[in-house]
């Protein structure tokens, strides 16, 4: 009976990545176009401004509901009450923090030394409301394993959301169209997640006084707002040593190498902590599983990281128009950091799941030190150095966090680097033959408009077609686990 479990839950889990993952491939294919036009309708400060703009409002974002949404999904069984409990504690807090952010606003901007981020900020926020609003609704698809209606809403909000961002740039709003874009996508969201579920508040028998819940949730939120400094303080070093411009250039450099992280390794996490949290009881096979994930995902986004950094000038080039010089020097660089965010990204659900918020806590009040430290150090020697300094202390963190996962899987701290040796090969033969590819063409296509396109076609067919050929070879039951994916996919298709 618990094989049978077990192989309905890694089905469901595959269903769920598999829904978030097509949504995610659209929502970046529509992510790329919009930066695309946004770079050469926008400055460099209309990024820098908007960006920390942004930052600061998803860090409100990340702590109003106080980890609660957390908790729908870890718990195996939460009744009714607690649900709607969850839903008006989140709200009081996100309502006494969204003023706190009218307050606090100015000053902000004038320890940023930045007068217009004032009133960005100020605009900005309001998706802390918004984002508060359908938690809970979003939760309880997630907790139901329902990622197919969750993906949807997701990638029409993202999707409305940088289309406005275009519309309002080529409008003449200047840094508003980021701004605007950000609002719209959430709002879209959350409207979407509360149609997707019969769920609906009540007034009556209102109690926020859970003990249990508060205090899973006080971990998990202290957890958030170290987690979020660490991964964008370093935006916030650089916007206040060396400008908005400057802050611009990095926060685009910083999309790209986070791709991987943010589109894929994120929506992998959230469906591996519904799975996680299912069989939590379950030491040997809950380790199982998530080692099994974590080759999956490297396999998928470390090889794809290394040709990003042989490719980034021509991306750059082609995505970012004027600003590519600096932007692609800031890819390569901080392509090491991007593939420790990937690899590690679901560990977090993984202490969750477990109950262990505390750990992680402990985790991310490390990384936030080590990060805040070395871009501050790194910054003396220029933007360049900030970005380098990044990409080492995430290096020096990654095998800090393999065996903290070796602990709390109880499984030997060596198990981790055996699940990611492969990967590293395929990532060594993508990068080998993509740049191999790069210098071949370099000597016999000019350098030109339609050179530049045909350059990168060829190094992403060439790394494509290394990758497949990896996993044929010597990776092959990943290959037949895409097949029979692929073949359950098509009967289900006749059959309806």
């Amino acid at each position: 009976m618990d094989g049978e479990e077990d192989t309905s839950l890694e089905k469901n889990t595959t269903k769920g990545v598999g829904y978030l993952g097509a949504a995610t491939v659209l929502g970046n294919v529509i992510r790329l176009l919009a930066l695309a036009l946004l770079s050469r309708q926008l400055t460099a400060a209309d990024f820098g401004i908007a960006t920390l703009a942004m930052v600061v409002s998803r860090f409100g974002q990340e702590s109003a509901a106080f980890g609660l949404e957390t908790t729908i999904v870890q718990r195996k069984t939460l009744s009714g009450e607690e649900i709607n409990n969850c839903f008006w504690a989140g709200l009081l807090a996100a309502s006494m923090l969204w003023t706190g952010y009218l307050l606090f606003s100015p000053i902000v901007a004038n320890a940023m030394k930045m007068p217009q981020l004032a009133p960005a900020l100020i605009v900005a926020s309001i998706v802390i409301l918004t984002t508060c609003l359908g938690i809970v609704p979003r939760s309880l698809l997630e907790r139901r394993l329902e990622y197919g209606k969750v993906a949807g809403f997701e990638v029409l909000g993202q999707g409305l959301g940088d289309l406005s961002s275009v519309a309002l740039a080529f409008s003449g709003f200047g840094l508003w169209s980021l701004i605007g874009g950000f609002i719209v996508g959430d709002t879209i969201k959350t409207i979407g997640f509360w149609l997707g579920t019969q769920w609906r508040p009540r007034l009556h028998n209102i109690s926020i006084r859970n003990l249990q819940v508060w205090r899973f949730g006080s971990y998990v939120t202290a957890d958030r707002i170290l987690t979020y400094f660490s991964l964008n303080g370093d935006r916030l070093v650089i916007g206040n040593i060396f400008g908005a411009a400057a802050v611009g250039y990095y926060s685009l450099a910083f999309e790209l190498i986070a791709f991987p992280a943010k589109r894929f390794s994120a929506l992998v996490g959230r469906v591996l902590f519904s799975s996680l949290s299912r069989i939590q009881d379950q030491s040997e096979t809950n380790a199982d599983f998530y080692l099994k994930t974590l080759r999956h995902v490297s396999l998928f986004t470390l090889p794809a990281l290394v040709g990003l950094a042989v490719v980034a000038d021509e991306v750059s080039q082609i995505i970012y128009g004027p600003m590519a010089p600096m932007i692609g020097t800031l890819v390569q660089i901080l392509c090491p950091a991007g593939i420790v965010f990937a690899v590690l990204t679901p560990s977090g659900s993984l202490l969750y799941s477990q109950g262990r918020p505390d750990l992680s806590f402990r985790w991310s009040a490390l990384t936030l030190m080590v990060v805040l430290i070395s871009v501050s150090l790194g910054s003396m020697g220029g933007i360049a150095w900030a970005a380098a300094a990044v990409s080492a202390a995430w290096l020096l963190l990654f095998p800090v966090m393999l065996a903290i996962v070796a602990h709390v899987t109880q499984q030997p701290w060596l198990r981790p680097y055996k699940v990611l040796s492969n990967t590293i090969l395929a990532g060594v033969l993508v990068g080998g033959t993509t740049l191999i590819v790069k210098h071949g063409i370099a000597m016999f296509v000019r350098v030109s408009h339609s050179g530049l396109y045909f350059s990168l076609l060829s190094q992403i067919v060439a790394g494509t077609i290394a990758f497949g050929l990896y996993i044929w070879v010597i990776d092959k039951p990943v290959f037949d686990k895409i097949l029979s994916i692929i073949h359950e996919r098509k009967s289900a298709r006749r059959q309806s």
